[in-house]
């Protein structure tokens, strides 16, 4: 097995079978590709009748929790049989006091960092409140972001102004909520979702369901689910 160098883009390929997922990680040099991981995941009887969107997150949840130290330290790039797409992508990870954990892919249209951070914090709270829950404590690992949702950091451009005013009305339905931000090696499973996001393309035969934002959340009434 390779090892790659520090700081260097690596590649995952994904593939799924009937009953077993599996992913390579691997390091390209002057055109030619060199293993460093294989891991891979037998399938529960009821994980065997996922869409194949959903078998592709599941294998790369599980990748970016058995190959942490890969996530956190190289920027990471998804192989898979969809199309690609020049789009961006959100990941968001919803953890319910009860309940299993909620785990959201979302492709948008290509934005900036910091306007793809509160896209995926407004994704996150309107889901939060569609499942009923009224109190919350975000996690992100954005700086800026944190900052300016608590004050500490002053917005001077128009449309950060127009996100944070978005955020702040969606923050005004919860009883109680704080913002934290965590290192980012501590958010390697909101990434891994966001990576899937920009490499698949789900084709209209997919029974997936997959939210795409053609707009901003500053349009709401423009953005589409694909069923």
């Amino acid at each position: 097995m390779a090892k790659p160098k520090a700081g260097e883009r690596l590649l995952i390929y994904i593939a799924d079978l009937e009953v077993v997922v599996s992913v390579v990680l691997v390091r390209e040099e002057q055109g030619k590709q060199y293993p460093i991981y294989y891991v891979s995941k037998s399938l529960l009887d009821a994980e065997t009748r996922y869409p194949q969107l959903e078998k592709l997150a599941l294998a790369l949840i599980m990748a970016s929790k058995k190959l942490r130290p890969y996530f956190q330290c190289h920027p990471i790039a998804v192989v898979t049989s969809y199309p690609l797409r020049n789009i961006s992508g959100l990941g968001i990870v919803l953890v319910p006091p009860t309940g299993d954990t909620i785990r959201q892919t979302i492709k948008c249209h290509s934005i900036t960092n910091n306007e793809v951070e509160y896209e995926a914090m407004s994704a996150g709270l309107e889901l939060a409140r569609e499942l009923g829950i009224y109190q919350i404590i975000i996690k992100s690992d954005s700086q800026l972001m944190v900052n300016q949702m608590v004050g500490t950091y002053t917005t001077r451009e128009a449309r950060m102004q127009q996100y944070l005013e978005k955020v702040r009305e969606l923050i005004k339905q919860f009883q109680t909520w704080k913002v934290i931000q965590i290192p980012k090696d501590e958010n390697v499973e909101a990434d891994a979702l966001a990576n899937l996001a920009c490499a698949a393309d789900v084709a209209s035969d997919t029974n997936a369901s997959v939210i795409h934002l053609f707009h901003s959340i500053l349009d709401p009434d423009k953005n589409e689910i694909a069923p």
